[in-house]
């Protein structure tokens, strides 16, 4: 059952632009039918409290990031950052952007809630639009080791044990911020 439901998802999810089943609706429809033939129950749906955890955090802050915009955040930050260099401005914004990813469940809400509001602002300041969209698309990659739900293989590799939370925040920051100071002294001279 569950190798038919994984290759049914499998299906669905590669032909998602034809049929107009998008990839949340397919995920749905896989747990659903797992459910349905008793692979897995209410009860195992339930434990995965990273799972919920994530879900609730990247849709809280999704709509907080929409709120803003709406009302006017971006406008007022750009506004505040008037009479700053671009290239000071752009400095600032990344390493808010970088070292903020502490605080999110992970890299999608981080990228959803603060990518376009720093582009804004960066642009606002009198920036490039594409060195803007580039250096904030490099940045979120650098940023991803810096804690242990970062991206997508780091609650893998947490997951086996070998280092504790601490040990990865320590280390995910000297290598965030070796990788960040070679990107933004090597790369910007290069």
């Amino acid at each position: 059952m569950v190798v038919s439901v994984f290759i049914i998802s499998l299906v669905l999810w590669a032909t998602g632009s034809l049929t107009g089943i998008n990839a949340t609706t397919t995920a749905m429809i896989a747990v659903c039918a797992l459910i349905a033939f008793n692979v897995i129950t209410w009860d195992d749906v339930l434990s995965e409290k990273g799972g919920w955890n994530t879900l609730i955090w990247m849709g809280s802050l999704i709509t907080l990031a929409g709120g803003l915009s709406k009302l006017g955040f971006v406008k007022w930050f750009a506004n505040s950052m008037s009479g700053i260099s671009w290239v000071v401005a752009i400095l600032i914004l990344v390493l808010i952007y970088v070292y903020t990813h502490y605080f999110f469940a992970s890299l999608t809400a981080h990228i959803a809630a603060m990518y376009a509001t720093f582009g804004a602002v960066s642009i606002a300041a009198g920036a490039s639009p594409m060195l803007v969209v580039l250096v904030f698309a490099f940045a979120s990659n650098l940023m991803m080791p810096i804690t242990h739900y970062g991206g997508a293989p780091a609650p893998i590799i947490f997951g086996a044990g070998y280092v504790t939370q601490n040990e990865w925040w320590r280390l995910g920051f000297i290598t965030t911020t070796v990788n960040l100071a070679i990107w933004l002294i090597i790369g910007s001279l290069w």
